[in-house]
């Protein structure tokens, strides 16, 4: 086989990899959680109101909060998903999660999330918990532009869905033949070209490693 059609493959391989595994690792991480296929009951803050209908009013007053109570489980991810009836399902928006557990008998934030709008993915939120998971709030910050939503899950310890960007891949296979053509024993590097034009080189490299690292964190 051609040495070229040889280093082809390898980058396209090493490629799939990277994609399937280092960008997806949350999905990957998910599949080792520990199944809970029990339906827990939520409760409403008074900043919220069940329609009856499968839909929740935003209320004008109140804390906007989703409260599950009584878990007492051992949770890796919580599935938060919902969809925007009105004004339009275009938003975009910050939630805050709060949770108390074998450590901490009160109520505690463990940082914000946002939720994005059509990323599946974004609906996951992972938590480490101080032992088991007793509580657990999700209060939505900023959303009073929006007036009715529809909840479809409160669910832990869910698998992720797996997300393939054709896009992602073919960056990561031109990074890596970059390394490849300007490795120290490639005929490119030892070729007579300036210092100059060896250090340029040298940055575009570095700054192209550092924007996959920058999708990674964002992938995951």
């Amino acid at each position: 086989m051609n040495q070229k059609v040889k280093v082809f493959i390898f980058i396209l391989l090493t490629s799939l990899l990277l994609e399937l595994g280092l960008f997806n690792f949350r999905t990957i991480e998910s599949l080792f959680f520990k199944q809970i296929d029990y339906n827990y009951d939520f409760y409403l803050g008074d900043g919220l109101n069940n329609n009856g209908d499968g839909t929740i009013s935003i209320l004008k007053e109140g804390e906007k909060s989703f409260i599950v109570e009584n878990i007492n489980q051992d949770v890796d991810n919580v599935r938060f998903n919902f969809n925007i009836i009105e004004p339009d399902n275009t938003i975009d928006f910050e939630s805050e999660i709060f949770i108390s557990d074998e450590g901490n008998t009160n109520y505690y934030s463990i940082g914000n999330h946002i939720n994005v709008n059509n990323n599946l993915r974004s609906t996951y939120i992972r938590i480490h918990p101080y032992g088991k998971l007793k509580n657990i709030k999700i209060v939505l910050n900023d959303i009073d532009r929006v007036s009715k939503i529809q909840l479809n899950d409160i669910g832990f310890n869910k698998r992720v869905v797996l997300s393939f960007s054709l896009i992602r891949l073919i960056i990561t296979f031109f990074i890596i033949s970059l390394f490849y053509m300007f490795r120290s024993k490639s005929k490119m590097y030892d070729s007579r070209v300036s210092l100059n034009t060896k250090t340029i080189s040298t940055i575009i490299i570095i700054v192209l490693e550092i924007l996959l690292f920058v999708g990674i964190a964002k992938a995951n």
